[in-house]
């Protein structure tokens, strides 16, 4: 029964986890995580260095913020700008 128990705990501090990195952040949200322009955050994105968006409507774009963590963890400011 502990055993059980403890796995439940275990299970849904990763669900918990998982749940806060896949967070949708705004433009503005990235833009204070990675420092660089607006524009050089499209260029990114269309030339495949920077993680895709998520287009939640016509006028409403997000990014995974698993993506964008994975982005700087990988180095991504150096890599891109080359």
């Amino acid at each position: 029964m502990a055993k059980v128990k403890q796995f439940q705990q275990v299970s849904k501090g990763k669900e918990v986890k998982e749940m806060q990195s896949d967070r949708l952040l705004r433009l503005r949200q990235v833009l204070e995580l990675v420092p660089i322009s607006k524009s050089t955050l499209w260029n990114w994105t269309r030339q495949g260095k920077f993680p895709a968006p998520v287009r939640l409507s016509r006028r409403t774009t997000c990014w995974k913020l698993s993506d964008v963590q994975r982005f700087i963890e990988k180095g991504g400011l150096d890599n891109a700008s080359v």
